[in-house]
């Protein structure tokens, strides 16, 4: 349970997660749950990022209560392949949600892993002066690391989010050279296909150094 107020004493936020969980003897789980949210929306909340269009989902500034029902499962972590499913429907503030996620991790000791995850929500509700309004997303997420030692590895994540066509790409390198030091070199690139054609939206380098020394 979580209770979330301000300081000059209106209620802005609660949720209470109930979460029954069946674990077997080797760490499978299956769990179904439901959770029951208090939102209170100062503005209005648009779930498209854009800027707002004749169609989409905004959720008027208001006080909401909403609750919905889950179901996850996941195989053994210690296998080298583990699967993991989760799946939400109920309410989701004066509309409907589904909202279902598939993710696949491989393994191969001690360097190689792989990820894979698929995230697909569809919300809807009734809105007074267009009728009914949808909102539909996916995101599909890989991620590729290598480790050459406890001491350097690298990462590649990749992501695809269909609602603002967007393709982010991101190589990650780290080094731990000492007690509390190490190094992060981090490339991003995000590229838009709203004309088809995937043109440079934002290109990054970010350095990170952490240097600890004891006198």
């Amino acid at each position: 349970m979580q209770w979330i107020s301000r300081r000059h004493g209106f209620f802005e936020s609660r949720y209470i997660h109930v979460n029954p969980v069946i674990v077997g003897p080797s760490e499978e789980r299956l769990s179904i749950y439901w959770e029951r949210d208090f939102e209170r929306l100062e503005d209005p909340f648009p779930l498209e990022r854009r800027a707002p269009q004749p169609g989409d989902v905004v959720f008027p500034a208001g006080a909401y209560e909403f609750d919905y029902w889950g179901l996850e499962l996941t195989t053994d972590p210690s296998q080298a392949v583990t699967f993991a499913l989760n799946g939400e429907v109920g309410e989701f503030f004066d509309g409907d949600q589904r909202r279902f996620t598939a993710s696949l991790m491989a393994r191969r000791a001690p360097h190689w892993n792989l990820g894979l995850e698929l995230v697909d929500q569809f919300v809807e509700r009734e809105d007074p002066e267009q009728g009914t309004v949808d909102f539909d997303s996916r995101v599909a997420r890989i991620r590729l690391g290598y480790d050459w030692s406890n001491a350097f590895g690298l990462d590649l994540f990749t992501q695809w989010n269909n609602d603002e066509q967007l393709l982010l790409s991101q190589l990650r390198a780290h080094w731990i050279f000492g007690d509390e030091s190490d190094l992060y070199f981090v490339v991003t690139d995000a590229r838009d296909d709203d004309r088809g054609d995937f043109a440079p939206r934002r290109s990054e380098l970010t350095l990170k150094l952490s240097y600890a020394r004891q006198l």
